[in-house]
């Protein structure tokens, strides 16, 4: 898990979307200083726009059984 996370810091990554995060990945990605926003499902087009436009909380792009952190 280690070797991502470096290897997200060596890309420049500072933000991660995603549903499927571990508990003690994200908590490598915090440690690392790199945001983390679990429980997000959907299109890559659609959660960026969504994203851009602060619209993460719409239902749609919570996994199910998790409600999207912000």
């Amino acid at each position: 898990m280690l070797e991502r996370v470096n290897l997200l810091i060596e890309s420049g990554v500072t933000l991660v979307i995603c549903a499927g995060i571990s508990q003690s990945f994200y908590d490598q990605l915090v440690a690392a200083e790199i945001s983390a926003i679990p429980g997000i499902v959907g299109q890559v087009d659609e959660v960026l726009s969504a994203f851009r436009c602060d619209r993460l909380d719409n239902s749609c792009f919570g996994m199910p059984g998790c409600k999207p952190e912000r």
